[in-house]
């Protein structure tokens, strides 16, 4: 954390001349970008520029205040121009902000999770474990969309809650910057949370944000083989150049709309496909598909567990979904951070374009052999037939893998009888690969 209130962080760099020497006057919340208001000390440039959290802590962002030139280091513009234009022209429109006050505290830390991605908000959020529980002393207050309320945990001291569209946490709202500077003087000192884009895991209880107890792995074998389909019909599972052509295609012209209805179809009937092979390996798995869209009917036997509107209800029950989940199945993007943090294991489908991104994504915790087993990153161009064998050897072989490899059964001690490794042997790895399953 840095110190945004009464005294505020200033080690910044002139973007000018390199000048290390840089004053602060005053502070501002766009909205996703905190930013500091500078003048140089030596050339006297005037800018503004990210405070380092969050994304910014690894490519910060600054703008000219006069001149409106931007500084840019990393090229990182889908972080960068959005800022310039909201810079260019702010929003003075009135804000709906609730403030919820469970814990008055007189030191706070301030987490601004505002971000126009989904996944952004929810890894940003992640880092409340880290603060309740190793800094007790200082408040939590959490700046969130109203629509993430659902996911507070327990133990923040206030939360802040902005009634907005995601992708309108972009614009520069002067009343969002007017309601945190009012509200930062009931305080007598104000920290910034460095917001991690990529938090720990292995440190945070999903269960505190979602209310769900995750996937009991050392039940694996004592539930009915349950899959869960990540559905979207934003990004799709394209088996072939040509598909992913034609999904390039109709992303940037959007008149071309019937290609992602052609794509959502191809789509289904994989879905359908891999539901089909997957019964031949192992004949009463369940077969869920969860995500925002009703395009098209699948066969029967595939629980349809999407819709087309999402609230707390609906992700309350998809979480129990993900959390019943022996195996989640998704294309790469933010979909697959709630279920592979609550599921046993995970297959996502990688795209080509996107394997400088993996992990991005994942909030699964597990780091043991057992963890490493359940966890699988495939080619997005894998077909139904193959991705049914991966999945279904992710049931059928883990009885051995347990077995051989999980700190559960690797234990030297003094025994009596060793006769139990025998016995599992015989009684799962066996009977599992015949299938009995």
């Amino acid at each position: 954390m840095i110190d945004l209130f009464p005294n505020t962080y200033s080690k910044f760099t002139c973007p000018k001349c390199s000048s290390t020497k840089v004053n602060v006057s005053d502070f501002y919340f766009q909205g996703i970008h905190t930013l500091a208001d500078c003048v140089c000390g030596s050339c006297n440039y005037e800018f503004i520029t990210d405070f380092p959290i969050s994304h910014a802590l690894y490519h910060p962002i600054s703008i000219g205040k006069k001149d409106f030139q931007l500084f840019d280091e990393h090229k990182v513009k889908w972080f960068s121009q959005p800022l310039l234009d909201s810079f260019k022209h702010k929003n003075n429109t009135d804000l709906v902000i609730e403030k919820k006050i469970f814990n008055q505290k007189k030191e706070v830390i301030l987490l601004n999770c505002l971000d126009n991605l989904y996944g952004h908000v929810i890894l940003k959020l992640f880092n409340s474990t880290e603060h309740i529980n190793k800094f007790p002393e200082y408040g939590l207050i959490v700046l969130l969309p109203k629509s993430f309320e659902w996911l507070l945990p327990t133990g923040i001291s206030e939360a802040w809650l902005v009634d907005i569209k995601l992708s309108e946490t972009k614009n520069w709202y002067l009343k969002l910057d007017e309601f945190v500077k009012t509200e930062i003087k009931r305080f007598t000192k104000v920290h910034l949370s460095l917001a991690f884009s990529h938090p720990d895991f292995s440190k945070i209880n999903i269960e505190d944000y979602t209310k769900v107890n995750k996937f009991n792995v050392e039940t694996y074998l004592d539930n009915t083989p349950q899959l869960t389909f990540v559905w979207r019909e934003d990004r799709f599972w394209l088996t072939n150049i040509f598909s992913s052509f034609l999904f390039d295609l109709a992303e940037n012209i959007s008149e071309l709309s019937f290609f992602k209805k052609w794509l959502t179809l191809r789509q289904k009937n994989k879905a359908n496909k891999l539901y089909e092979e997957l019964k031949k390996e192992i004949p009463n798995i369940i077969f869920n598909v969860v995500g925002v869209g009703k395009s098209f009917k699948f066969q029967d036997g595939i629980n349809d567990c999407r819709q087309t509107k999402i609230d707390k209800d609906t992700e309350m029950k998809w979480c129990k979904i993900y959390s019943e989940s022996h195996i989640v199945i998704g294309v790469h993007g933010s979909n697959m951070i709630l279920p592979t943090a609550l599921s046993a294991g995970f297959i996502e489908l990688l795209p080509q374009k996107r394997f400088g991104n993996i992990l991005e994504d994942i909030a699964s915790d597990k780091s043991a052999r057992i963890g490493m087993f359940l966890s699988r990153f495939v080619d997005d161009k894998i077909s139904p037939k193959s991705l049914a064998k991966l999945a279904a050897s992710m049931f059928l072989v883990f009885p051995f893998i347990e077995l051989t490899m999980s700190e559960k059964y690797l234990q030297h001690k003094n025994y009596d009888d060793v006769t139990m490794w025998q016995k599992y042997y015989r009684d799962k790895v066996i009977n599992i690969n015949a299938k009995k399953i």
